[in-house]
């Protein structure tokens, strides 16, 4: 089970104070798509290197998104848009595919069209939702600081 608890993006202090201020996060690497990254590689092109940082867990978001910065770093082109609600309203927002690495569990998740969202925290990649966390064990100590994850039996089949 990977412990969480560092949450603040450069890898700052464990504590229940932050842990409260920046929430359970997870390291992961963002990259293109491993079924585009094979077409663009056939086709002699170079693929975007992966783009490591901190995915937060949101236990109220029911999907897994990415922030726009990284979608553009890894120079991802729009395969649709989706709803999205968000704390205050629901918005349209373009959705990507590509994959993740929990670099701590060595599980990579494949996604084929999820949002790409505007986040406002420096090392934020991703965040990960109830898509995610319905094949895992995520568990949430606030007194001691301490936050976990792992899947379950392997990482959930699918996700779209």
């Amino acid at each position: 089970m990977e412990d969480v608890r560092s949450n603040v993006p450069t890898g700052g202090p464990r504590s229940a104070a932050s842990l409260r201020q920046w929430g359970p996060a997870v390291d992961v690497a963002v990259m293109v798509h491993r079924r585009e990254a094979a077409a663009v590689v056939a086709a002699g092109r170079a693929v975007a290197p992966p783009v490591a940082g901190r995915a937060i867990i949101d236990t109220g978001s029911s999907t897994t998104a990415i922030s726009f910065d990284t979608a553009a770093r890894l120079r991802l082109d729009p395969v649709g848009e989706m709803e999205v609600g968000t704390g205050t309203d629901i918005v349209r927002a373009p959705t990507f595919a590509f994959s993740i690495a929990f670099t701590a569990l060595e599980t990579t998740l494949d996604f084929e069209s999820a949002p790409g969202l505007p986040v406002a925290r420096p090392g934020q990649v991703a965040i990960v939702g109830r898509d995610v966390l319905a094949g895992a064990l995520f568990s949430y100590d606030g007194p001691r600081g301490v936050a976990s994850l792992e899947f379950k039996g392997g990482p959930p089949e699918r996700h779209a």
